[in-house]
């Protein structure tokens, strides 16, 4: 699995920057150059459209991600997808999936 997901600052305006990065994981993840998954950032019914992002063979990522100007103010979560955590098998529950929390405010 990756490495936990930093989403910073935690608090960030529309219209702002976050830097969402992860650190190398723990274990090998098998990564070939050119790896990327794809984020986006979701509150509500609302969903910003998705970036991709270089990931090296480690599993890390550093990248700022744009907070649209018109997002809703509150919690929302930065959705990663494009990693081992989407495929989730844990005999039917369900998985927390690939994110961090931001509070988009104003």
């Amino acid at each position: 699995m990756p490495a936990e997901l930093t989403a910073s600052p935690h608090d960030v305006e529309r219209g702002g920057v976050v830097t969402l990065s992860s650190p190398k994981s723990r274990c090998d993840v098998h990564y070939e150059v050119g790896k990327t998954y794809s984020v986006s950032i979701m509150a509500k019914d609302v969903q910003s459209p998705a970036v991709d992002v270089s990931v090296a063979t480690d599993g890390s990522f550093s990248e700022q991600i744009a907070v649209p100007s018109d997002f809703p103010i509150g919690t929302a979560y930065i959705i990663v997808t494009g990693s081992p955590a989407d495929h989730c098998d844990d005999g039917g529950g369900s998985c927390a999936g690939y994110a961090a929390e931001v509070t988009v405010t104003e």
